[in-house]
């Protein structure tokens, strides 16, 4: 048998790393930081405990990395996503048929977006992971930039940005949280039902602000 290259020797490299990483991400989005144990995370990736330690030194260091992973590769899509000359509508719409499809695809996901919620929860944090749990908030900003644009075009519903934004995000999270419970048996909506948050329908009536309050002054 001829020895191992030192690509070879780097591609076993990653891919134990990789193992490591989607063993920890398990583990964290069932217990969170704090309950999370490196000899639960080993077990869970099939290693020991001793090898584990060979990629990472603590569950802090994968905690670490795990959330910028997450919030890297939310970035970068929706950035990609801002990039583009879709309308706000269209842009809110690729949203939500992707995250939706891919919550569908497995648990990857449901995790990912469980762990960012815990890193915005947890306390005693380093300095790194304080601007990491910081940073887990770029996607919600750019949502918040897409409302505004929409707001602007006169095809999302009035009213405060950052709370319809909470309102779509608070209904994601929950959607993952049923991902994780509902296992087999869980079923995304359809994602004109998420768009229905911000979206106007068709056909329905939009008034301007200062005009809606006229008339909810008349009513009243």
């Amino acid at each position: 048998m001829s020895p191992r290259s030192k690509e070879q020797f780097h591609q076993m490299k990653e891919a134990a790393r990789t193992k490591i990483l989607d063993a920890a991400l398990t583990v964290f989005s069932h217990n969170g930081l704090a309950a999370a144990s490196i000899s639960e995370i080993a077990k869970e990736a099939g290693i020991s405990t001793g090898l584990l330690y060979h990629y990472f030194s603590s569950k802090e260091m994968l905690f670490q990395e795990l959330v910028g992973s997450a919030v890297s590769v939310a970035e970068a899509a929706l950035q990609e996503c801002m990039e583009t000359n879709a309308t706000a509508r269209e842009r809110l719409q690729f949203i939500s048929k992707s995250l939706l499809d891919i919550l569908c695809r497995g648990n990857k996901t449901a995790r990912f977006f469980t762990l960012m919620l815990q890193a915005g929860l947890a306390g005693n944090l380093s300095d790194t992971m304080k601007n990491q749990a910081k940073a887990s908030a770029l996607p919600f900003r750019y949502l918040l930039a897409i409302v505004r644009e929409g707001q602007q075009e006169g095809t999302f519903k009035s009213g405060e940005p950052a709370q319809l934004v909470m309102l779509y995000w608070a209904a994601l999270q929950g959607l993952c949280a049923f991902k994780l419970i509902m296992k087999e048996t869980f079923e995304a909506p359809a994602p004109y039902l998420l768009d229905r948050i911000l979206l106007i329908d068709e056909g329905e009536c939009h008034y301007p602000k200062e005009s809606r309050d006229s008339n909810e002054h008349r009513d009243g």
